[in-house]
């Protein structure tokens, strides 16, 4: 979801059993690092897929099935790459 904290800069965040992972913005001067990719494992590539176009994200890979389940890539607005994976237990 889109959050801020008072007047800081509006990100994105994620709460999980416990656990919270924010994304933020890049701020005036500093250089992006694209070449780091973050995973996670959904329980269904295709809804995270749509829900991450649907704020904001870009299509790298679409998702397909794979020797290790179904996977999708997306580019968060700076360029980073995000990996969503659903596992297949047939």
């Amino acid at each position: 979801v889109r959050h801020a904290h008072g007047s800081g800069p509006v990100h994105l965040a994620s709460e999980c059993a416990g656990l919270v992972f924010e994304i933020y913005p890049i701020t005036n001067g500093v250089e992006s690092t694209s070449s780091a990719r973050i995973g996670f494992l959904v329980p269904s590539v295709d809804d995270a897929f749509r829900a991450a176009l649907s704020a904001g994200g870009t299509q790298a890979s679409s998702p397909k099935d794979s020797e290790w389940g179904r996977r999708a890539v997306v580019a968060d607005p700076d360029g980073h790459r995000v990996e969503l994976t659903a596992k297949s237990f047939s």
